[in-house]
């Protein structure tokens, strides 16, 4: 392999990593929340979403084109120090 060919490599094997590694809550928009699941079986309807920034909302009118508002069942506690296990909010989800 030539040194240009496994710099390319090297380069396209780095941007599927970084385009793989799901974001964190300093990455969030104004506005949203890092929500990430939360650890036991969801509460009443509620939904597992992937951990992700969600901007949160009241009802169904109150979210951008191509998300829902949805009762996540989300981790409360997503790295900070408490016992909660996971609880409902209300998030866009696309």
């Amino acid at each position: 392999m030539t040194p240009r060919l496994r710099v390319s490599a090297l380069a396209l094997a780095l941007a599927l990593i970084a385009a793989c590694t799901p974001e964190g809550p300093d990455e969030c928009e104004k506005g949203e929340r890092f929500a990430a699941p939360g650890c036991d079986d969801p509460i009443d309807a509620s939904v597992v979403v992937p951990a992700a920034c969600y901007l949160p909302c009241a009802d169904g009118k109150s979210c951008p084109e191509g998300t829902t508002c949805t009762l996540a069942y989300v981790d409360p506690c997503y790295q900070q120090s408490c016992l909660a296990c996971g609880g409902t909010e209300l998030l866009c989800v696309p």
